[in-house]
């Protein structure tokens, strides 16, 4: 029976190694505070006036991870320092499958009316080309700021070049498959955020998930 040992000894092993690479995959998502989990809401439709042309609405946002915040370029400081730190998140993932493949940030402008397409592709583009950029008047952005939880006001003043807005600060992870997959409350800061969404996409873009957001 001494030729058996070894045999049986190898389905062992194997077994508990199977028993705990399962284990890791049934594991629940990560300990994240802005996870939205079980009951990711699923994005309804919408329409803005994106800064490359055409209209940027569910299909620019099917099948990527995209990172969205609002904002305005005439904005004297919250908005391009968040921009800076929305560079070195991006940059600090560039050795991440997925998110190097699909993932994408989306400056959403409160100010239709002074943001012009070549003004908002001018201004994401100081910060890094790939940013994508656009806004639309209140009317049509309320549906998609409403869903992401994203409030803003404009402060009026004698003229209309001093205008400047409140705004809502958190960043929204929008999944490949149009959920809203988590809320990132400030203050921000490129190595914590990378970290999170490093975490977040590892777990979601795990072959063996069955689900995807």
């Amino acid at each position: 029976m001494r030729h058996l040992a070894v045999p049986l000894c190898l389905a062992w092993v194997l077994a508990v190694l199977g028993f705990l690479l399962g284990a890791a995959r049934n594991a629940g998502p990560p300990d994240d505070p802005g996870l939205l989990w079980p009951g990711q809401p699923e994005l309804q439709p919408f329409a803005l006036d994106d800064a490359r042309g055409g209209a940027l609405d569910l299909e620019t946002l099917r099948d990527h991870w995209s990172l969205v915040f609002l904002g305005y370029t005439h904005c004297p400081d919250v908005c391009p320092t968040t921009l800076e730190t929305l560079a070195a998140t991006s940059a600090a993932l560039a050795d991440l499958a997925p998110w190097r493949a699909r993932g994408q940030v989306v400056f959403v402008s409160v100010d239709a009316e002074r943001d012009t397409p070549t003004r908002l592709a001018q201004y994401v583009g100081h910060f890094d080309p790939a940013f994508r950029a656009a806004t639309a008047p209140p009317a049509r952005l309320h549906y998609l700021t409403t869903q992401l939880d994203m409030r803003y006001t404009r402060l009026s003043a004698d003229d209309p070049a001093q205008w400047w807005y409140e705004h809502s600060a958190h960043f929204v992870l929008i999944g490949p498959n149009l959920h809203i997959v988590a809320l990132f409350d400030p203050p921000h800061t490129a190595p914590a955020l990378a970290a999170r969404l490093r975490a977040l996409l590892a777990w979601f873009e795990d072959p063996a998930r069955r689900y995807r957001p």
